[in-house]
């Protein structure tokens, strides 16, 4: 054979060689990328659904917060509008006609227990009104009210009376704060229901 022909040869093994070498690599070539495009999709898959979950829980909490704050901001509008029907109240109470607000005193007077002279301390606003002959027919034989000297520093309507070391604060004022979470849960029961 002559050397042509063996490099010929040689050349086409070689060349057969690197082919089939080449077509090999290319196999495995496809192999690790569709093995690393499976990781990838497989990595995004699982990804995705991590970052759903998350957006999902944080969209829930913002959800929550959100309720809350309304909640909040309804409760305290409610309350407020509910704290101003009773402060109107108190003041409607204090503007009584004199003949309907001596009733109410006489019904808050009649319920003292205390004994003996009882002092009465009227507001500045109630001067006219209240004067010691009312004070004398609420008078029992064992309870005497007696009109303090000087008029008390509240504005709303009502008395304080005392007898000794006891006070007894009855103002509208007082009555109304004593009252006022009793009167907020009643009211607000009855502003849910609209």
């Amino acid at each position: 054979m002559a050397l042509r022909d063996i490099l010929a040869r040689i050349a086409g093994e070689a060349d057969e060689k690197a082919s089939a070498i080449l077509s090999e690599a290319e196999g495995e070539k496809r192999e690790q990328l569709d093995a690393f495009r499976a990781d990838l999709e497989a990595a995004y898959a699982s990804e995705s659904v991590k970052l759903e979950e998350k957006a999902e829980q944080l969209r829930r909490r913002m959800v929550f917060h959100v309720e809350r704050e309304a909640e909040r901001g309804l409760s305290a509008e409610r309350r407020g509008l509910l704290d101003a029907a009773i402060d109107d109240a108190v003041r409607k109470l204090s503007a009584l006609d004199d003949q309907a607000y001596l009733r109410l005193l006489a019904k808050l007077i009649g319920s003292c227990d205390l004994e003996g002279n009882v002092e009465v301390v009227i507001s500045a606003r109630d001067r006219g009104r209240v004067t010691q002959q009312f004070l004398d027919g609420l008078s029992t034989a064992s309870r005497r009210f007696l009109l303090a000297s000087e008029p008390g520093r509240f504005e709303q309507g009502g008395v304080i009376l005392s007898s000794g070391d006891i006070r007894v604060n009855a103002t509208f004022g007082m009555i109304a704060g004593l009252l006022h979470e009793e009167l907020v849960m009643a009211l607000a029961g009855e502003l849910e229901e609209d």
